[in-house]
C-alpha cells in the first residue's frame, strides 16, 4: 500500500535519509570497535577453554603468525613468562568470556585479575610459553589483525548495526506515539550494549574485561526493562505514563547487590533477574490479553508483541543452552542467540506499525504449534540421556523420532480444530446461500442480494456500498475492512469487521471472498441470461394477449355497451391488463401504481353514489413495486372495496395508504351496515376473504377486519415490501 498525497511522500523521503545517515554512523562506529579489537595483543596461537585439563589446549596456529614453527596444535600451554621474567600458570578460569560460567564473587575477583595479568604480559615484546612437557619457546608478541578477528565479533558488530539502523528509523518514524518510540529505542540501545559487550568479551584475553561484562549486564536490564515497559503501555496503557518508565531502572541495577560485594552468589542474582522478568512479563501480557477480549484489532496487536516475544526467547535459549545441556558443542550458541533477540527487535518495530497484522493468526497458531515441538524434542532429548544413560547423540535421534511419531499427527489434528472453518469448507458452506441469493425471485435488484451474500459470508458488523469501483478484493485498515467489487464492476462494498467484530480479517478471507465474487459473476451472468430469456418469452405472450384476447373483448364491448354485461367486460379487460403488466419486469413506482387504483376506485364510487376520500402518505413517493406486488395489492384494493360497496351499501368510503415500519399500510373503511349486517366478516367476505388473505400473506402480510369508528367495516391491509425501499 502507498500513501496519498505529496506531502506524506516528501516526509517519508526525509525520513529515508536520515536513515540512511544514521546507518551510516553505526557502521562507523562499529568499524571503530573493530579497529580496537585487530589492534589488540594476542598471543599469535588459538586455544580453547577445557575445564578437563590445567592448561591451554593449542587448536590452530596460523601461517603468519610469529608462534608458527614453535607450537603444534594438539600441544598444551601450561605457562606464559613475560620480557621480565613474570611467570603466570595459566588455568581454563582465564579464558571464561560468560558470566554466566562465573558464579561467586571470589571468583569473579580472580577472573578480572587474571585477565590484567595475562593482558600485561602479552603487552610486551616477547613472550615465553611453557608446554606440559617442559619445553620452552619464544616468540614476538603480535596483535589479533583483521584476519583473525573471531566470528563471533563480526556477527556481533553485524547485529549491532542492524539494531542500529532500526532505532534510527523508530526514532525518525513520524507515525509512531513519543512515549513507544522512546520504549523501542531504549530496547535498541539495550541489545547494543550487550552486544557490544559480548564483542569485546570474545577475546579471551581483555584488560577491561569486568567492565565489558558490566555493560553486558546494563544492555541485559535495559533491554529487559523496556521490554516490560512497552507491554505496560502497548497496546494499551496499563499503568499511568511516570510509572511505566519504572521497570527499566529496576531491572538495570538487578546486578547492584553483587557489584557492591553484598551478595556472594552470582547465579541467584541470575535466576532473581529472569523469575522477576518472566513475572512481570506474564502478568503485564495476560493483562493487555485480557483488555484486548473485545477489541479485535488490540487482540492482534497483543498476539504480534507475543509472538515477537516468544519466538525469539524460545530461539534464544535453544541456540544458547541446548549445545551445552547435550554435550554437542560449547557455549558459542550465545553469540548467535543474538540473531533471534535482534529479529524481536525488528518484530517489536513491525508489530507497532501494524505491518500485515491481519496475518498475525496463522503466524500464532504456527508459533505456538511449532514452539510445542521444539520444547517436545528438547526435553524428550533430555529425560533419555537422563533416565537412560544414553549418548547426546542417541538422546537427539530416539527424541526426534519420538516428535515425529507423536507430535506431527496430534499438531494436524489440533490444527484442523484450531482453524475451524476451512476456505474449502466455508465456500461449501455459502456456496448454496450465492445461488439462492442470485436466482431468488424476491423481486429486491441484485445489487441487494448481492450484499445478502456477504452478509452471510461473514456476518460482518457493517456493510456499505461504495462509489469507488473496487477492481479485485482488498484488504484494508490492517485487517479491519474487506473491499470487495459489485456483480456489475461498478462501485463496490465496504465489510466492517468480521463475525460480529470478534477478529480481523485474513488471507484465507481475502481467498475465500475471492472465490465468491468469481462464482456470483458467472451465476449472475447465468441469471441475466435466464431473464433476457424470459423476458423474450413474456413479451411474446404479452403481445398475443394484447392482439387476440384484448381485440375480442374490444370488439364485443363495443358491440355489448348498452346492454347489462357492459360493466363485466370492462372488469375483464382491466383484469388482462393488470395481469399483462405482470410480465414486465420493470419495477414501477408505488405513487404510480396507486394513481390507477384511484382512478378506478372513483369510478367505481360515483357509479355507485358513494362518496370517496383518497388519502395517501408522501413517503411512498420513494418506493417502486415489482410486477409481482403490484398486481396482488391491486388485485386486495378491488375486492375490498367491492365487499365495502356490494354489502355494506355505505354513503361514504374512505380509502388510506401509508408506511410502517418499512411496510405498506392501507386501509379501506366505509359507514355502512358493519360486519354484523352482512352476517359478518365471513359472511360479508366470502371467498373473496380467503383470497385477500392469499394475497397478502404472498406479500409477506396479513388482512384485518375491524369495526369502523363510524358503524360500518375497516380492513387493514399490512404487506411487507423487500426491495421495495430504494438504498
Amino acid at each position: 500500500m502507498g500513501f496519498r498525497g505529496g506531502n506524506m511522500g516528501m516526509v517519508w523521503g526525509n525520513v529515508v535519509h536520515k536513515m540512511l545517515l544514521a546507518l551510516l554512523v553505526g557502521v562507523l562506529v562499529q568499524a571503530a570497535v573493530l579497529i580496537q579489537v585487530a589492534n589488540h595483543p594476542w598471543l599469535g596461537v588459538e586455544v580453547e577453554r577445557d575445564p578437563a585439563v590445567q592448561g591451554w589446549p593449542v587448536v590452530g596456529v596460523p601461517g603468519d603468525s610469529p608462534a608458527a614453527g614453535h607450537v603444534q596444535v594438539g600441544e598444551q600451554i601450561v605457562a606464559l613468562v613475560g620480557a621480565q621474567g613474570t611467570r603466570l600458570t595459566v588455568t581454563p578460569a582465564m579464558l571464561v568470556t560468560e558470566e554466566a560460567d562465573v558464579h561467586t564473587r571470589s571468583a569473579w575477583n580472580h577472573l578480572v585479575a587474571d585477565k590484567e595479568a595475562v593482558d600485561t604480559l602479552l603487552r610486551g615484546q616477547t613472550i615465553a610459553v611453557v608446554f606440559e612437557d617442559g619445553r620452552q619457546e619464544h616468540w614476538a608478541t603480535t596483535v589479533v589483525g583483521w584476519r583473525h578477528i573471531p566470528f563471533e565479533v563480526w556477527f556481533g558488530a553485524a547485529m549491532c548495526v542492524l539494531v542500529w539502523g532500526v532505532s534510527a528509523g523508530v526514532l525518525l518514524s513520524p507515525g509512531v506515539a513519543p512515549q513507544i518510540r522512546t520504549l523501542l529505542v531504549a530496547i535498541g540501545v539495550g541489545f547494543a550494549l550487550i552486544v557490544a559487550g559480548y564483542i569485546h568479551s570474545s577475546v579471551p584475553a581483555y584488560t577491561p574485561f569486568g567492565w565489558m561484562l558490566l555493560l553486558n549486564w546494563l544492555g541485559t536490564g535495559v533491554l529487559g526493562g523496556g521490554m516490560i515497559a512497552l507491554v505496560l503501555v502497548y497496546p494499551g496503557r496499563l499503568v499511568p505514563l511516570h510509572w511505566s518508565y519504572a521497570p527499566i531502572p529496576l531491572f538495570t541495577l538487578h546486578f547492584s547487590p553483587f557489584m557492591a560485594q553484598g551478595v556472594d552468589n552470582i547465579a541467584w542474582v541470575n535466576q532473581l533477574f529472569i523469575l522477576g522478568f518472566c513475572l512481570a512479563l506474564a502478568v503485564a501480557a495476560t493483562l493487555q490479553w485480557r483488555r484486548s477480549r473485545r477489541d479485535p484489532l488490540r487482540r492482534a496487536m497483543v498476539k504480534w508483541l507475543l509472538l515477537s516475544m516468544v519466538l525469539a526467547t524460545v530461539t534464544a535459549v535453544i541456540m544458547a543452552f541446548v549445545p551445552k545441556w547435550t554435550g554437542m558443542g560449547s557455549g558459542t550458541g550465545v553469540t548467535y542467540a543474538m540473531l533471534p533477540i535482534a529479529l524481536m527487535y525488528v518484530g517489536f518495530v513491525l508489530g507497532i506499525h501494524r505491518y500485515r497484522l491481519f496475518e498475525v493468526e496463522r503466524w500464532w497458531l504456527n508459533t505456538w504449534l511449532w514452539v510445542a515441538g521444539g520444547v517436545l524434542v528438547v526435553v524428550g532429548d533430555l529425560a533419555l540421556a537422563a533416565w537412560l544413560n544414553l549418548s547426546a547423540t542417541t538422546s537427539l535421534a530416539l527424541a526426534l523420532l519420538i516428535a515425529g511419531w507423536l507430535w506431527f499427527p496430534l499438531r494436524q489434528h489440533w490444527w484442523g480444530r484450531l482453524l475451524g472453518d476451512r476456505p474449502d469448507q466455508a465456500t461449501q458452506r455459502v456456496l448454496p446461500g450465492l445461488i439462492d441469493s442470485i436466482f431468488a425471485s424476491t423481486g429486491a435488484p441484485l445489487a441487494e442480494r448481492w450484499e445478502g451474500v456477504w452478509r452471510r459470508a461473514f456476518e460482518p458488523v457493517v456493510l456499505e456500498p461504495m462509489a469507488e469501483v473496487v477492481p479485485q478484493v482488498t484488504l484494508a485498515s490492517d485487517g479491519t475492512t474487506l473491499l470487495v467489487p459489485a456483480l456489475d464492476g461498478a462501485g463496490g462494498l465496504k465489510l466492517g469487521l468480521p463475525h460480529g467484530g470478534h477478529r480481523l480479517y485474513s488471507r484465507q478471507d481475502v481467498d475465500l471472498a475471492g472465490v465468491l465474487v468469481g462464482l456470483g459473476r458467472q451465476a449472475a451472468q447465468v441469471w441475466q441470461a435466464r431473464e433476457e430469456g424470459a423476458r423474450a418469452e413474456r413479451g411474446r405472450i404479452v403481445r398475443d394477449l394484447h392482439d387476440d384476447v384484448g381485440a375480442e373483448l374490444a370488439t364485443l364491448q363495443h358491440r355489448l355497451r348498452h346492454t347489462e354485461h357492459a360493466e363485466r367486460i370492462e372488469q375483464t379487460i382491466r383484469t388482462l391488463r393488470a395481469v399483462t403488466s405482470t410480465l414486465h419486469t420493470q419495477a414501477a413506482p408505488l405513487a404510480e401504481v396507486a394513481g390507477g387504483w384511484r382512478a378506478e376506485v372513483v369510478e367505481r364510487c360515483e357509479a355507485a353514489g358513494v362518496a370517496l376520500t383518497w388519502r395517501q402518505d408522501q413517503r411512498l413517493e420513494g418506493v417502486f413495486l415489482s410486477p409481482h406486488q403490484a398486481l396482488n395489492l391491486c388485485r386486495i384494493v378491488r375486492e375490498a372495496v367491492s365487499n365495502a360497496l356490494r354489502h355494506g351499501h355505505p354513503a361514504n368510503l374512505w380509502v388510506d395508504l401509508g408506511m410502517d415500519d418499512g411496510s405498506l399500510l392501507f386501509q379501506v373503511t366505509d359507514d355502512g351496515c358493519g360486519l354484523a349486517g352482512g352476517n359478518g366478516a365471513q359472511g360479508r367476505c366470502g371467498h373473496g376473504r380467503l383470497n385477500m388473505e392469499q394475497r397478502a400473506t404472498e406479500l409477506g402480510g396479513g388482512v384485518e377486519w375491524q369495526t369502523s369508528p363510524e358503524g360500518g367495516c375497516r380492513v387493514v391491509v399490512k404487506v411487507a415490501l423487500p426491495g421495495a425501499m430504494p438504498g
